[in-house]
């Protein structure tokens, strides 16, 4: 089962988010990214055996930021998420679809 969420940007480019996502999750000890091209990546918890390919996606593409999730640790991607957001100052809002 997965789970899909809707990432509202109000005050930098989907560009930047994405870049700036990305990049936390290639420094980070706990993640590594299974797949990534420009619109998208795919992030693999480390000790993870996902049958997804990766625990969780993030993609964009027309104004939609997506992010979805397919372990069971949601609650910890999300929050990881938001930090780097909130460090970043960027202003957002995340709703479940």
């Amino acid at each position: 089962m997965s789970v899909e969420y809707h990432l509202l940007i109000e005050n930098t480019s989907l560009d930047d988010v994405f870049n700036k996502i990305r990049a936390a999750f290639e420094n980070s000890e706990l993640y590594f990214l299974s797949y990534f091209n420009n619109s998208s990546l795919g992030i693999s918890i480390s000790g993870s055996s996902s049958i997804w390919g990766a625990d969780f996606e993030v993609s964009y593409a027309d104004g939609g930021f997506f992010i979805e999730i397919h372990s069971g640790n949601s609650k910890r991607i999300l929050l990881f998420i938001k930090s780097i957001l909130n460090d970043n100052n960027i202003i957002f809002e995340i709703e479940e679809i």
